[in-house]
């Protein structure tokens, strides 16, 4: 301040002129800045002429200059009034107003605590505070006041629902409400099922229009989300094309997407709310990102969902479980152990997420908080490290999972023993688990109406709306995990219903968050074969310009060719015994082989000497070397003679 009162003592500009700039490309805080300043964020630059005054020696030129000082030294800063917090209506005041002045100081250190915006593992500064460039500090301020760490909070409140989508074509709420399909028959004896297929899209409409070819239906929903921010208007102008003589397909656009925030998973649950409230006759939602491609036929995922009797969410947790879901797999039934492919596709699984499913549940994921942020129709996000307790600070937004209690982390708790771990705000035991990003998933209509309509779902949505980087990885799976309907079937290969690599393929990336998943190449053909196969659904990332000649042979090899087996090796087709504990299942096991050896004429041998196969009540066959046999026969003869 006081270097611009000497510039204006001492200079005079006689041309002055603006440029406009990049607006879009500069950084949210910059903008916030000047506008606080009334300066216009489109101008980057101001161009000034000066012009250096002579000092005044006349009388009148120092009373001039005297009246000048005095202007200058009288002026000051336009006042703008502090801003205070404000909570949500599902949340009452603090008790007293000392805990109110208490929570408001809280917020405003909380404010110029410094975080580095991408890098989650650099720890934030707290020791030298000062006021911080902070947009949308009004919205940011009311994010944080949510707390129910005192639980302030009653989220049974109709105020606390799950708000359902905006902006969705008037003729989607018509058109889908089609009655049940329960009195209509598949092929394999069950109920038909109806489809809602909600795709988040906002580029390459070519992609989008080869997508919806192979899984459209008369039958089915499709509802579209264009992204509100990042969709062209050429772009919105052909995907509405899409929905000529077609009066299932219909559109919306709500909820602008910021990466690494948590728009995706607001996005969908808020979709969800909407098939909830407004659809009728579908039985499960099925959600895709603008970049997923399916890898079995629409008439076989329609079989896939007929078969999960009862039905349940299609979310594979990375769980110790998951783990002996595969090995007990493999052992009862060989096929997925003699198939090339069925075991490439298993291997893949395992090379990425870890032998053990779950060994590292990203736990101290769950200490960043950093809520989306849309004021001055601009969107963003601002990092901040408190939900993690470190210091048993009252105000502290990690309050939805039970803590560790080791010095220093704090952490949202992910192991089932409770020794070790700190309760959640209102005493109910959560564990923190992790997924595949589940915003390509499908969802039954029964978890469906619990994620956004139960008291516990309306909790989840609260906390992992302001979760920086990774909700869809831990918000959908953690809640189905405790849930105990759908805790067992999200710890099986049969829940995977979508495959993604952070190593293999195609990677671009080199700024921002570095967790982008790669765009799929043809040396990752034999993997998605062996999913094809056994009955993943979809794979990703995929796209119109970088990898067309890989979905021309996926077209050609699993969806258009009904002589390869696609998805039918799904392993729900292939009941396994995952509830009896390690030694009571090796035991039965080990009898299995057993009672093999004695029963000889039930294991058909071939020339090469063996045959693996599945018996009744399916008890896994081994393999016996006839060869090894004889072999064995010859030694005890040769001895006799001896």
């Amino acid at each position: 301040m006081w270097a611009s009162q000497q510039l204006l003592q001492h200079y005079a500009a006689f041309d002055s002129h603006s440029e406009a700039g990049p607006v879009n490309q500069q950084p949210l805080q910059y903008a916030h800045t000047l506008q606080q300043a009334k300066l216009s964020p489109s101008i980057a630059f101001y161009h000034h002429s000066l012009l250096l005054l002579q000092p005044r020696i006349s009388r009148s030129d120092s009373a001039l200059q005297a009246e000048s000082d005095a202007e200058i030294a009288a002026w000051m800063p336009e006042y703008a009034p502090p801003l205070r917090a404000q909570a949500p209506p599902y949340c009452r005041a603090p008790p007293s107003e000392k805990d109110d002045q208490a929570m408001q100081e809280w917020i405003y250190g909380e404010l110029n605590t410094r975080c580095h915006p991408t890098r989650l593992a650099v720890r934030c500064e707290r020791n030298r505070r000062y006021d911080s460039f902070v947009p949308c500090a009004q919205e940011l301020m009311n994010h944080l006041v949510y707390s129910a760490m005192r639980g302030w909070c009653d989220f049974s409140q109709a105020s606390a629902a799950v708000p359902a989508l905006q902006g969705v074509d008037p003729a989607a709420y018509k058109a889908f409400k089609q009655p049940p399909m329960q009195n209509v028959t598949g092929t394999n004896g069950t109920a038909e099922v109806r489809l809602a297929f909600f795709f988040t899209v906002y580029t390459d409409a070519a992609y989008q229009r080869r997508l919806l070819g192979h899984l459209y239906s008369p039958r089915h929903y499709y509802l579209f989300h264009l992204d509100a921010a990042n969709s062209s208007p050429q772009f919105e102008r052909e995907m509405r094309a899409l929905a000529y003589n077609r009066t299932n397909v219909h559109f919306t656009k709500d909820v602008r997407i910021v990466y690494g925030a948590s728009t995706a998973t607001i996005l969908l649950t808020k979709a969800m709310a909407w098939f909830a409230r407004h659809a009728r006759g579908w039985d499960y939602l099925v959600a895709l990102t603008g970049s997923d491609y399916p890898l079995v036929p629409l008439a076989r995922m329609e079989h896939i969902f007929r078969s999960q009797q009862p039905p349940l969410p299609f979310v594979m947790g990375w769980t110790p479980g998951t783990s002996t879901h595969l090995f007990r797999l493999q052992k009862t039934h060989p096929v997925f152990e003699s198939d090339p492919l069925l075991l490439r596709s298993l291997q893949a699984v395992t090379d990425e997420r870890g032998r053990v499913l779950g060994a590292v549940p990203m736990e101290f994921r769950s200490n960043n908080f950093g809520p989306p942020l849309f004021c001055a129709a601009q969107s963003s996000f601002y990092h901040l490290d408190n939900r993690q307790n470190k210091s048993g600070r009252i105000f502290d937004t990690q309050w939805l999972f039970p803590r560790d209690v080791f010095a220093g982390r704090g952490r949202a708790y992910a192991e089932e023993n409770r020794l070790h771990a700190s309760p959640s705000f209102d005493g109910k035991w959560r564990v923190w688990k992790k997924s595949d990003p589940a915003t390509t998933g499908a969802y039954d209509r029964e978890s469906v109406e619990y994620i956004v309509d139960s008291v516990e779902g309306r909790k989840y949505w609260h906390f992992f709306k302001h979760m920086l980087l990774g909700s869809e990885e831990h918000y959908y799976i953690s809640l189905l995990y405790n849930w105990p309907r759908t805790k067992g079937f999200v710890q099986t290969l049969s829940a995977q219903i979508v495959w993604n690599t952070w190593k293999l393929g195609i990677y671009e990336q080199s700024a921002g968050f570095q967790t982008h998943t790669h765009f799929l190449s043809m040396n990752e053909w034999d993997i998605l074969a062996g999913f094809s196969k056994r009955g993943m659904m979809f794979a990703r990332k995929f796209s119109s310009s970088k990898t067309a000649a890989l979905l021309d042979r996926i077209d050609s090899n699993f969806l258009l060719n009904s002589s390869f087996d696609a998805g039918h090796f799904w392993p729900g087709y292939f009941p396994t015994d995952v509830t009896s504990p390690g030694p009571v299942w090796k035991a039965k096991y080990q009898q299995n082989l057993n009672n093999q050896l004695k029963a000889r004429s039930v294991i058909q041998f071939t020339s090469q000497g063996g045959y693996g196969g599945v018996l009744e009540n399916n008890e896994p066959a081994i393999k016996v070397s006839s060869s090894s046999s004889e072999r064995r026969k010859r030694r005890k003869k040769r001895m006799r003679i001896e």
